[in-house]
């Protein structure tokens, strides 16, 4: 079962290669280990951690779903396909693309979709950033594709989904 934390990172860590080292570091990951947690960026110095093996004393388990069951997502992601070049998907290929790569996750609804430019190693990179709704199709499916991320770059901060079911956002606005 994956498990998540909120971590406070440095107040120096703003690119994103440096959010990048600070998260490993926070963990006490070495850098050139193997990757067995994702990360997003959810600003004011704060980091959302999610893996297999953090600490339970500072983690809470990942929420579970069933399947039937209509969530938001919000998803940074590096959604490329590769070539002679790498380039990022286009916007009327997002659905298509999101289908064949987040097993359990179905009939899948974007809602908005923006483009973000970062930097990786000092060498400029492009995102996706989604907000979009879908329905639990598989829900071992789904918390695998929550484990283990979607799209490129994943060890940056980009490719971790995060979930919400919509009866929790409905009750919330009434």
């Amino acid at each position: 079962m994956f498990r998540e934390a909120t971590i406070r990172l440095p107040g120096e860590a703003r690119t994103t290669n440096q959010i990048h080292k600070a998260v490993w570091a926070a963990l006490g990951v070495p850098e050139k280990a193997e990757r067995d947690f994702l990360y997003i960026n959810i600003g004011d110095g704060e980091t959302l951690v999610r893996g297999k093996d953090l600490p339970t004393e500072h983690s809470l388990p990942v929420r579970q779903f069933v399947a039937g069951q209509r969530v938001a997502v919000l998803l940074l992601v590096r959604a490329v396909t590769r070539g002679k070049r790498e380039r990022l998907v286009d916007q009327d290929q997002l659905k298509d693309w999101l289908d064949g790569r987040m097993p359990g996750f179905g009939d899948i609804a974007i809602h908005r979709a923006d483009t973000v430019k970062s930097e990786i190693k000092r060498h400029p990179v492009w995102a996706w950033h989604l907000h979009f709704d879908a329905t639990i199709t598989d829900a071992a499916a789904a918390e695998e594709t929550m484990g283990r991320g979607v799209g490129r770059s994943k060890a940056f901060g980009f490719g971790m989904p995060v979930v919400v079911p919509v009866n929790a956002l409905e009750s919330e606005a009434a």
